[in-house]
């Protein structure tokens, strides 16, 4: 369950005391627009981390600026067609399930994600520059 410092209500108009920037607006529609035009090209790799319900997948794809992205994607293994899906954001750091991997590279495939459910697939993403280059698991 998420916590927060603020009630709902505190949440719904809470305004940060630092200004919009100007261009503030212009910057995401053209960010945006410029994202829409990357072909996202992923490729996706079988990861064999000998969770026998689980198919791990090492996934490559543009992002921002061109650069590619390195994720890992994870899915049921006895399931087909569309699933409910989870993007787990690992924060700056790398820190995920008490273990940190700075900005070296994206954390283990295996630790981390033992509690996946057999119902969703999850696919998580670096959030570091470092860890798109990353080719370790």
């Amino acid at each position: 369950m998420a916590q927060f410092d603020l009630s709902p209500t505190d949440l719904a108009t809470y305004r940060p005391a630092v200004p919009e920037p100007a261009d503030f607006d212009d910057f995401w529609r053209k960010t945006l627009e410029e994202a829409g035009g990357y072909d996202l090209a992923p490729v996706f790799t079988p990861y064999d981390a000998l969770l026998p319900g689980v198919m791990i997948y090492d996934v490559r794809f543009t992002g921002a600026g061109g650069q590619r992205v390195a994720a890992w994607f994870l899915v049921p293994r006895h399931t087909t067609g569309p699933r409910p899906t989870i993007i787990q954001f690992i924060g700056y750091g790398g820190a995920v399930a008490g273990r940190t991997s700075g900005c070296s590279g994206r954390p283990p495939a295996m630790p981390c994600w033992s509690w996946i459910p057999a119902v969703r697939a999850t696919v998580t993403p670096p959030t570091c520059p470092a860890s798109a280059r990353s080719t370790s698991a």
